[in-house]
């Protein structure tokens, strides 16, 4: 394959740092890809005439020998270039140029390596999606079994009103629900065939690319061939959506920080995940959130990476897509399902300490705020006076080293009388009563997407549902995948 050059070696350098790094990742990651692409190629060959049956046997016996083989059992070298030309020359020697050199009528390693990139990323990002699904089932079994689980809500990092823990929850799965939606919409962009787009401009011979993209599992094609062997624009849109969802899950993880700690109490991690101090016996560090939060900046550095390699490349094939575009992104991968792994036995194993928020959600002042509503609804003063006033009893109150429970009648008909309102001890009480406590508190906001138990209860159960639509949808992916690999071979072996 070299006889354009004068020189029939390749430079050390090239070698080492370009092409053995390649061949090395394709072979982990397109070997089975091309294999197939291979066996539909060979069919399509037949069906369209352009090889005769007897070909098409003896290259169909070699690909499927190849794929049992195991990876180790070949001798690929970059002095061959790349993992096609590999792939090639060991048919070459198995059965011969005039047989071997048949299957690449019509086709460039060009849409080739699209088609095969194309095959094998889908196949990581189902995976991923399936692990994303997963992990918000389990959150929301943990939201539904905290529901009724007192706890307070912050904003600016203060103590602002109560929730419960599994209102919290429900607002987490929802963010990282929109975070699937955005890597399940371009499922529709992913699986179309650039194959059949030759170098660039297509071929002259009849091939079939519709029997190819079906039989391929595709869903269709990227009709343009430039735009075939151009675009791995798919690569940003799912570096982006998984940076996207990284963040959401690294907010996450930095409030289960704050909350483990000593000063909240509010969660304990397990000690399966926890490491100790070389030096300070008393310390329990819960390294998987650590972990989490940093691997989220991997995946911003994997979509930074691949948008500047796009920028300036001409819209056409070039090793900066086909290959450097790739450099991280195998490895986003890798660190956003580790992430995941890593998240959801943080939350499955994690202690809550019920005890504490309640009592922390009854002092904090959280609950002030529904005293406020309370009063303008009984005594049909404006909200903005009310505000002024519950300000100035918190803050006397705070002055006094006292909290939320030191709230009384007495207290509150000082802050009031001068507006000549009839305070009675009774009503007040009961007015009191029903504000200040955090459950009661968080059960009167029942508006919709509120904290109230029934309302969280039915947001759970509208999640589920579409939960276990985006599960049984991811299903039939994997499924339809698997089906058309055993059916490609049988075709095969039908021959």
């Amino acid at each position: 394959m070299r006889e354009r050059f004068t020189n029939d070696y390749i430079e050390n350098e090239v070698k080492n740092i370009i092409l053995t790094p390649a061949l090395n990742s394709d072979m982990e990651h397109y070997y089975e890809s091309i294999n197939l692409i291979n066996q539909a190629y060979i069919l399509m060959l037949l069906k369209q005439g352009i090889i005769s049956i007897n070909t098409a046997k003896i290259l169909g016996r070699e690909i499927l020998a190849m794929r049992e083989m195991p990876a180790n059992s070949f001798s690929f070298t970059a002095d061959k270039e790349d993992l096609y030309f590999n792939i090639e020359d060991y048919l070459i020697a198995k059965v011969g140029i005039d047989i071997a050199g048949q299957l690449h009528v019509g086709r460039s390693r060009n849409d080739l390596y699209a088609t095969a990139a194309r095959m094998r990323v889908k196949e990581v990002y189902l995976t991923t999606c399936e692990m994303i699904v997963n992990l918000l089932i389990e959150m929301l079994s943990i939201a539904r079994r905290e529901n009724g689980t007192v706890f307070t809500g912050y904003t600016h990092m203060q103590p602002a009103e109560p929730v419960s823990f599994g209102h919290y929850l429900c607002g987490v799965i929802e963010a990282m629900e929109r975070d699937y939606a955005r890597l399940n919409d371009l499922y529709a962009r992913l699986n179309l065939s650039p194959l059949g787009s030759g170098a660039l401009a297509g071929t002259s011979f009849e091939i079939d690319r519709e029997y190819l993209a079906e039989i391929l599992g595709f869903d269709g094609l990227i009709e343009n061939s430039i735009d075939g062997v151009a675009s791995r624009d798919y690569v940003l849109e799912i570096l982006s959506g998984l940076a996207i969802f990284m963040t959401d899950i690294g907010r996450i993880s930095q409030d289960l920080y704050i909350w483990a700690t000593d000063e909240f109490s509010n969660i304990k991690v397990d000690d399966t995940l926890a490491v100790c101090s070389s030096i300070m016996p008393q310390k329990k560090n819960p390294i998987t959130i650590e972990h989490i939060k940093a691997k989220a900046s991997h995946i911003n550095g994997a979509l930074m990476s691949a948008l500047c390699v796009f920028k300036g490349t001409p819209f056409s094939h070039c090793r900066d897509v086909s290959s450097e575009v790739f450099r991280l992104f195998w490895t986003a991968i890798s660190e956003t399902q580790n992430s995941i792994s890593l998240f959801r036995i943080t939350i499955s194993t994690m202690s809550i300490n019920r005890d504490s928020m309640v009592i922390q959600a009854s002092k904090n002042f959280s609950t002030v705020t529904e005293l406020a509503n309370s009063i303008v609804r009984r005594y049909k003063i404006s909200f903005r006076q009310v505000h002024g006033i519950i300000g100035n009893i918190v803050m006397k109150l705070a002055v006094e080293d006292k909290d939320a429970l030191d709230i009384d009648y007495d207290v509150l008909r000082e802050a009031l009388e001068k507006y000549s309102i009839d305070l009675t001890r009774h009503a007040f009480n009961s007015i009191i009563e029903d504000a200040l406590d955090p459950m009661r508190n968080i059960n009167v906001k029942n508006s919709i997407g509120g904290p109230a138990a029934h309302s969280v209860l039915r947001n759970i159960d509208e999640i589920e549902q579409r939960l276990l639509g985006h599960k049984a949808t991811l299903e039939k992916r994997h499924i339809k995948t698997k089906y058309l690999k055993r059916k490609l071979s049988i075709r095969i072996l039908e021959l």
